[in-house]
C-alpha cells in the first residue's frame, strides 16, 4: 500500500501539460537552429534514458567530445523524439534544453 506522503510526492513530480508543451517548444527551437544540411537517416544504436543521464553529465561537466561524436549524438537525439516512449522524448527534450544553456554560457 502506498504512503499518502509517497503519493503526494508523486504527484509533485509530475509536468502539466503546459510545462510539456513548453518544453516541446524550446526543443524544435533548438532542432531548427542545430539543423544542418546533411542525412540524419544514418544508422546508429537508439538513445536510452541512460544514455541522455551521461550524456547530461558531460554537458554539465564540460566534456570535451570530438565534433564527429557530437553530431551522431544529435542525430541519436532526433530519432527518439520520433518514439512512442514519453518519458525517453522527455529525457531527451531536457537534455537539448541543457545543451543549449551549455552553448549560451560559452
Amino acid at each position: 500500500m502506498t504512503s499518502p506522503t509517497r503519493k503526494r510526492s508523486d504527484r509533485s513530480r509530475k509536468l502539466t501539460q503546459t510545462e510539456k508543451l513548453e518544453i516541446a517548444e524550446r526543443a524544435k527551437r533548438i532542432v531548427r537552429l542545430t539543423e544542418s544540411p546533411g542525412d540524419y537517416g544514418a544508422n546508429c544504436a537508439p538513445l536510452t534514458r541512460g544514455d541522455c543521464v551521461l550524456i547530461g553529465k558531460a554537458v554539465r561537466s564540460g566534456w570535451d567530445v570530438p565534433e564527429s561524436k557530437r553530431q551522431e549524438i544529435v542525430q541519436q537525439m532526433l530519432a527518439a523524439l520520433d518514439t512512442d516512449d514519453d518519458r525517453l522524448a522527455l529525457s531527451v527534450l531536457n537534455l537539448m534544453i541543457a545543451m543549449e544553456a551549455a552553448n549560451a554560457e560559452s
